[in-house]
């Protein structure tokens, strides 16, 4: 789809963001999966059919409108799905339940959900990290030590006024999402003190770490403000990765699904500090799966186990890699699964990079505390301004939060929003 089809789908079959649905009756579960996912219509058919061959009697609607980003879960959505940056403060609404085969998750996912009990308040299913996509040929992008600073020597200041640079130069990057922001620039805190606590101090604005802003102000001058700032309609810095516009990709493994030639761009870590990830360490995200506490009791069995099954390694081995079709490249939380997806894709460069990534004992979860929720609503715009500054003169001011394009369910699963967290 072009950005151009994408404008046109808008709005088509979506309703408002985070529109409780009406509550299901006791032969229906509603389910809110994570959104940012480049195909979330595998997951949902998938799924579908996993579950009617077990529970035949018991129907699953499938919710769009619930965004973890932009509130918490109404008690009528019966099971969602959630960043872990917000696992202590998303407790409250969590049944908690033993995961079986725990051996098989990766450390850093189980850690991003483990209470202060023997039990686990969801379960993980996706996993996710910010990475830097580079060209095959680009040795110097991906030589070992990168720091932000080795990256800014690499690739210098983008022009402030240009929205998109020159062929085969600058970098491409969306500093839009106010969360996304956010959380870049606590990764920065982390990897500059190399601490990657599950309760970080999370200070208000005024008062943030001032090397962290520095260190994504470096960012910002790479990529240049009238990039930077670009609000991105779907598929336009894709577009452009692919017509070869860039030298580098702030991006998430998921974008891979959009390049169109998979095997002539490469990724490592995304620097974001003065510190090398392989002194300091990797920050991981986990999405989980959970049981609303809200639920009927009767119906609270099945829907612990319907997460199980998502989670379970055949049938999302089916949601991120069908046979016959183009991987989402999304990452997985169990090494099982890691495997299958190497079975199939077996000379894949992404996952076998992927799998050395996940699988480093330098690994760490990232989450941000019981305030993760206080925090980001109060601080977000502050840190996005803070690190944006003013804008150049002829250069408009960075787009809000509130852009129609923006808060339209369809768009969570695009290109540009898969690395926008509002």
């Amino acid at each position: 789809m072009t950005s151009t089809e994408f404008g046109r789908s808008l709005n088509k079959d979506s309703g408002p963001t985070n529109q409780p649905p009406p509550a299901s009756d006791a032969s229906t579960l509603n389910v809110a999966l994570y959104p940012y996912t480049p195909e979330p219509k595998w997951f949902e058919s998938t799924i579908r059919a996993a579950w009617h061959s077990v529970q035949p009697d018991v129907a699953l609607n499938f919710v769009y409108t619930y965004d973890c980003y932009k509130g918490d879960p109404p008690s009528t959505v019966d099971v969602f799905a959630y960043d872990c940056i917000f696992a202590d403060h998303m407790r409250q609404f969590c049944v908690e339940f033993d995961i079986d085969g725990t051996a098989d998750f990766y450390p850093w996912s189980l850690a991003s959900l483990k209470t202060e009990s023997s039990e686990y308040q969801g379960i993980p299913y996706l996993g996710c990290m910010q990475i830097l996509i580079r060209r095959l040929t680009d040795a110097a992008l991906g030589a070992p030590g990168m720091t932000v600073e080795e990256l800014h020597k690499i690739l210098g200041d983008g022009d402030p006024k240009a929205v998109w640079p020159a062929q085969g130069q600058g970098m491409l990057l969306d500093f839009t999402g106010g969360t996304t922001v956010a959380c870049m620039y606590e990764q920065a805190v982390m990897e500059e003190s190399g601490q990657f606590p599950l309760t970080p101090a999370l200070p208000p604005c005024p008062g943030l770490d001032q090397q962290g802003l520095a260190d994504m102000q470096v960012l910002r001058n790479i990529a240049g403000y009238a990039q930077a700032t670009y609000p991105d309609s779907g598929y336009d810095r894709i577009t452009k990765w692919n017509q070869r516009i860039g030298r580098a990709f702030v991006g998430l493994t998921e974008i891979f699904h959009f390049i169109d030639n998979v095997d002539a761009s490469t990724y490592s870590v995304m620097p974001l500090s003065s510190e090398p990830i392989e002194k300091v360490g990797i920050p991981l995200y986990t999405d989980a799966l959970s049981v609303n506490v809200a639920i009927a009791q009767e119906k609270r069995a099945t829907a612990i186990q319907l997460v199980k099954l998502i989670a379970s390694t055949n049938v999302m081995l089916e949601c991120m890699s069908p046979t016959g079709k183009k991987p989402q490249y999304l990452v997985p939380t169990r090494q099982s699964l890691m495997n299958q997806l190497l079975a199939r894709q077996p000379n894949s460069a992404v996952y076998n990079i992927m799998r050395n990534i996940i699988s480093n004992d330098m690994a760490h979860p990232f989450r941000l505390g019981a305030d993760s929720r206080t925090w980001l609503d109060s601080t977000k715009g502050c840190i996005k301004t803070e690190i944006l500054g003013p804008p150049p003169a002829g250069v408009a001011e960075h787009v809000g939060e509130d852009s129609a394009v923006f808060n339209d369910p369809a768009y969570a699963s695009t290109p540009a929003g898969l690395l926008r967290r509002p």
